[in-house]
């Protein structure tokens, strides 16, 4: 395991979480906060959970600028009527892909991270030339 073990306090008892070995580079884990759980496959990608005590739209910011530094491009950037935010991003370079929510909670923000391969759009079918066709005008 990594060397990035952060515990945290839930109904009196003390968790441990520890980020795996094989947690990629080009993902940053935000800072100040509690990992509640990390996890990454390279074939199914990565998912983390984390609580902050930053504001969500800190918590979005902050990690927009992180995620760019690590080679994402942001995609869109969402907030709904509940204060809940969302961003989209891709790594063009690593061909992933990335959604990252962050709900408000206790005066801080919880991120939940989903990361997976990235899936190009099919080619469109290109269409086969009838050369005997004549075309109308």
């Amino acid at each position: 395991m990594n060397s990035a073990i952060l515990a945290f306090a839930s109904c009196a008892t003390l968790r441990t979480v520890e980020v795996p070995d094989n947690w990629p580079a080009y993902l940053p884990i935000y800072t100040e906060a509690e990992i509640l759980d990390a996890r990454f496959d390279p074939d199914r990608g990565a998912t983390l959970s984390l609580v902050t005590p930053d504001d969500p739209d800190t918590a979005m910011s902050e990690y927009a600028r992180m995620l760019r530094g690590a080679g994402w491009k942001m995609r869109v950037r969402r907030t709904d009527a509940e204060g809940n935010r969302v961003l989209f991003a891709d790594h063009r370079a690593q061909k992933r892909s990335l959604t990252v929510m962050f709900t408000p909670q206790d005066g801080g923000a919880k991120l939940v991270l989903l990361e997976a391969a990235f899936v190009p759009p099919e080619p469109s079918a290109k269409k086969k030339k009838n050369k005997n066709k004549r075309r109308r005008y």
